[in-house]
């Protein structure tokens, strides 16, 4: 048990950090892009991004996922000839899917340009979000067999390594050529970064003794899939209605306000950074303890999704404190409304942090059919809000219809995780987390209607902050968690000091 918690240990901290590079340099890069361009050449080179991305959510079918947690729980039995069947097959799989997603994509370039984003000009710029797509795609693919080889150690090395040439492609690609240039520096550094992917990837499994075995057969693709697209259904209605609220953000607000949206979603990207980094050894961690003893693993993510709720909570206020600074140091003053009320963004950001632990527990437990019902309410009340709000509101009416999606979400997740494990889903720590969470809401409303001034703000700052950080000590936390933070804060507290010491 030591072991497997130290190599837990140590991918978490390999994928915090290059989780906290590719951030800093994705903040780089469309940091100078938002500089280099004007605000709707900007949102024509988020188009291409999030128009990628979402193509690889809708076609994802639950396939990586499935293949993620099929590698898991074969923990211990990595060298077994089923292993290289089904990294093998699974390659043909994701190989067949991005080629018929690539080519949809180009199919509907008109359609997704000139009808859901009602801006016939962005039509060239499908051909690029398709190549991206591919390219995402396959990346991911080779992400979920490092993952399922516990080798992500080895994947964020490559990864770091493909993330550093994409920032300086992209920023050349804007100096010399405009948007055309950024785009392409930045798809085109992401396609070639597939070969290196697999380069890595093969010498991970020649270092684990796997050969690979190009089938696949009807079992793996049943154990993929079981678990696999129940997943994909949660999300088979949200992420198309992500993707119809963003259209009407450009439709009803221009080009401008889909930039005002990337700038925010960057920005949130912040908030993101550890529970995303994290996620894929919690899941196999988790799915390991579920191979072992059934209901362990579901049972861990309980305790998971608090102090994910606590880390939510903390950084999200915060943003809050420093982000109208933040928005115009990083992104120029050409921006007022993603400094205005971008900060609502934290308030939809929230809820699907925190049910990322939720959606882990149902995964590993293998019972994810719940999932499609919890997929389907979120989506559709992303987009029915979504229509009606944002014509008058918005951006603000973007980050309502997101903030009431993903806490719907969180309650069913909850529920059914609860069911699932036998007992109740309420804890004693989520009523003051809760609590919390309201609070915070409000202050991002309130703040939003009020212009005060950097001072104001600090004054602010320095007395709402510490208040949290006592109230969760205080409500959610049990003594004996208090006493070892405590403990370990008087520890880095020695250490500094010590260390300041000689050069005093």
């Amino acid at each position: 048990m030591t072991a497997g918690k130290a190599s837990t240990i140590v991918s978490i901290v390999a994928m915090l950090i290059y989780s906290v590079l590719r951030r800093l340099m994705g903040l780089i890069g469309i940091a100078s892009v938002a500089r280099l361009l004007s605000p709707a050449d900007l949102a024509a080179y988020a188009f291409v991004q999030t128009t990628g991305q979402t193509f690889v959510g809708l076609f994802r079918f639950g396939a990586l996922q499935g293949l993620h947690v099929a590698l898991g729980r074969r923990e211990g039995d990595a060298t077994a000839e089923g292993a290289g069947t089904l990294i093998g097959g699974g390659i043909l799989l994701v190989c067949t899917i991005a080629t018929v997603g690539g080519l949809v994509m180009v199919a509907l370039a008109e359609t997704i340009a000139r009808d859901l984003f009602g801006a016939p000009e962005l039509t060239t710029y499908v051909t690029a979000a398709a190549v991206f797509f591919v390219a995402q795609y396959l990346s991911r693919a080779a992400y979920v067999g490092f993952a399922g080889l516990g080798r992500f150690v080895e994947y964020a090395w490559w990864a770091t390594a493909i993330g550093i040439t994409t920032v300086p492609a992209t920023i050349l690609g804007a100096l010399l050529f405009g948007v055309m240039g950024a785009v392409w520096g930045f798809v085109g550094t992401s396609l070639a970064g597939v070969p290196v992917f697999v380069f890595g990837l093969l010498r991970a499994l020649r270092g684990a003794g796997i050969r690979l075995r190009w089938r696949l057969t009807w079992a793996h693709t049943k154990e993929i899939f079981r678990v696999g697209l129940p997943f994909y259904g949660e999300g088979a209605l949200l992420i198309p209605a992500v993707f119809v609220a963003q259209g009407a953000v450009s439709r009803f607000g221009g080009l401008e306000d889909l930039a005002d949206l990337r700038i925010v979603m960057t920005l949130m990207g912040v908030v993101e950074l550890v529970p995303q980094s994290i996620a894929g050894p919690v899941i196999s961690l988790f799915a390991a303890r579920e191979g072992r003893v059934a209901g362990s693993g579901r049972a861990s993510a309980f305790d998971h999704m608090r102090w994910l709720w606590t880390f939510a909570l903390v950084i999200g206020a915060g943003l809050a404190a420093v982000w109208p600074l933040a928005v115009l140091v990083v992104f120029g003053s050409g921006y007022p409304q993603a400094a205005q009320v971008g900060q609502l963004g934290i308030a939809g950001f929230l809820p699907s942090l925190i049910g990322t632990s939720l959606m882990a527990g149902i995964l590993v437990g293998g019972r994810t059919l719940p999932l499609l019902l919890t997929g389907a309410l979120q989506g559709a009340v992303m987009v029915s809000l979504a229509l009606v709000l944002v014509p008058s509101l918005g951006l603000v009416g973007f980050f309502a219809a997101q903030t009431a999606a993903g806490t719907a979400t969180v309650v069913l997740r909850l529920t059914v995780l609860g069911m699932q494990t036998g007992g109740t889903p309420l804890r004693p720590w989520m009523g003051p987390l809760l609590a919390a969470t309201l609070i915070l809401f409000a202050a991002l409303i309130l703040d939003m209607q009020i212009d005060e001034t950097a001072l104001q703000r600090a004054v602010v700052a320095a007395v709402a902050l510490p208040a949290l950080g006592l109230w969760i000590a205080f409500t959610a936390m049990t003594g004996p968690e208090r006493v070892a933070l405590l403990a370990r804060a008087r520890q880095l507290l020695v250490r500094v000091r010590v260390g300041k010491g000689p050069q005093a």
